[in-house]
């Protein structure tokens, strides 16, 4: 755990660098919830580093405080985990972030780990104690495996399981009732460990025994007839799809780690090949202006409610080294073409937080094989020019062209990716394969 936290310190220091607005999330507060229950100290076998998936939790909950603080000063953090019929207090309050990470380092995978599982009603109280703080942005990390099997019957929170898998789920039930209580007031994370749990005969003879096998069962045979006559196409959630729901209606995540996988989810992999690359990177442009509820909440990295070119950054300052396939790019800084000038752009990527390419005048610019991102217009014609592209991304968060005058546009095989600002003439010429967005 030690190592694990001295790398991703210095994680942290890059998303600082690259992203200093910690003035527009002020007062960002992170409740972090780890389930300790018996069902934790189930091995993830094809792991080394962290053999069990509470030694997981521990690690990837260092891994989403030190995300977070490096992305935007986080004000507080405080720790808790839950088992039996409550959540316990890891930290006085909301604390600094060294302090919080202490309190991760200090659990112990084998004494703090035992007993069944108060989802429901841990979720609840901790978004009771995050709404209450005040903080401006309220994030909840929460680390389990589910199921629930243990709130009280007097928490408020309390219910059976629902019996339809559709958003906000049937009436009454522990997963209606998380539901709407998170939504509007925090932003869900999920560390998601055995996405489909086995239950009932199957989970008590499996190999190894689930600890919480009979708990389980004895909870989902709660559900009273009035809620089981659902339609006949309908079904319970799986965790997965409950937590999934919840992620996306707050702006937050979810992330699935398997007990056979060799090592953690790779912070900033969109694309499941355990790299951070230009893979990953293109994704996010082209989700740029999704705003909430976001279709994929992992893209929104500084938890801001929108994709935008800050996430972007981010994810650069953040590429796994020698990870995947090479980048077919070569970085090359912002243009700007003044008076009669011709400009070719040849497998190059051109990324930068304000106008991309600055054309001014009659100016003659070929874009192939290349991308372009940008956090203002990534094309910006002011007067006339001929911009002719092949084979290429162009990504703009304010527009993709903005064009004051007289612009051609001869595209084939091109992604755009943005509004179109035009005063004056603009005519495109499609040569096949286009997509606009």
């Amino acid at each position: 755990m030690t190592n694990v936290r001295i790398l991703l310190a210095g994680l942290a220091l890059v998303f600082t660098t690259v992203i200093a607005s910690s003035a527009a999330h002020a007062q960002r507060r992170m409740l972090v919830l780890i389930d300790s229950t018996g069902s934790m100290s189930l091995p993830r076998t094809g792991d080394a580093v962290n053999p069990t998936r509470f030694h997981a939790a521990k690690a990837l909950a260092t891994q989403r405080v030190l995300e977070q603080d490096g992305v935007s000063v986080l004000s507080g953090v405080a720790v808790y985990t839950f088992h039996d019929d409550s959540a316990q207090a890891r930290t006085a309050g909301f604390v600094d972030v060294n302090t919080a990470l202490d309190a991760i380092d200090a659990l112990d995978p084998v004494a703090d780990v035992g007993g069944i599982t108060p989802l429901a009603g841990s979720m609840c109280d901790a978004v009771d104690t995050l709404f209450a703080d005040g903080g401006s942005t309220r994030i909840l990390q929460v680390s389990s495996d589910g199921e629930e099997n243990a709130t009280p019957v007097t928490h408020h929170c309390f219910g059976p399981g629902s019996t339809s898998a559709t958003p906000p789920f049937t009436a009454g039930s522990w997963q209606n009732l998380v539901y709407n209580y998170a939504v509007g007031k925090v932003i869900v994370q999920i560390d998601l460990f055995n996405s489909t749990p086995i239950s009932g005969f199957a989970a008590r003879t499996a190999k190894p025994v689930d600890p919480e096998a009979g708990a389980t069962a004895r909870a989902q045979a709660l559900t009273p007839a009035s809620l089981a006559a659902a339609a006949a196409d309908d079904r319970p959630p799986t965790l997965e799809e409950f937590f999934s729901a919840l992620a996306q209606a707050t702006g937050g995540q979810l992330i699935v780690a398997h007990d056979e996988d060799a090592t953690l989810p790779v912070y900033g992999d969109f694309t499941g090949d355990a790299c951070t690359n230009r893979s990953d990177a293109v994704l996010l442009a082209r989700a740029f202006g999704q705003t909430l509820p976001l279709p994929d909440g992992r893209l929104d990295l500084d938890r801001d409610g929108k994709v935008g070119f800050a996430d972007y950054a981010t994810l650069l300052a953040n590429r796994t080294p020698g990870c995947g396939a090479p980048d077919p790019y070569v970085t090359r800084a912002a243009i700007v073409c003044t008076g009669a000038r011709r400009i070719v752009i040849d497998g190059q990527a051109i990324e930068g937080g304000g106008i991309t390419i600055d054309a001014r005048g009659a100016c003659d610019i070929t874009i192939k094989n290349s991308l372009i991102v940008s956090g203002k217009s990534a094309i910006k014609v002011l007067g006339s020019a001929l911009i002719k592209l092949d084979n290429s991304i162009v990504v703009g968060e304010g527009a993709v062209i903005s064009s004051t005058g007289a612009t051609l546009v001869s595209a084939s095989n091109t992604v755009f990716h943005g509004k179109k600002e035009i005063i004056g003439a603009f005519t495109v010429i499609d040569r096949g394969g286009n997509t606009w967005e």
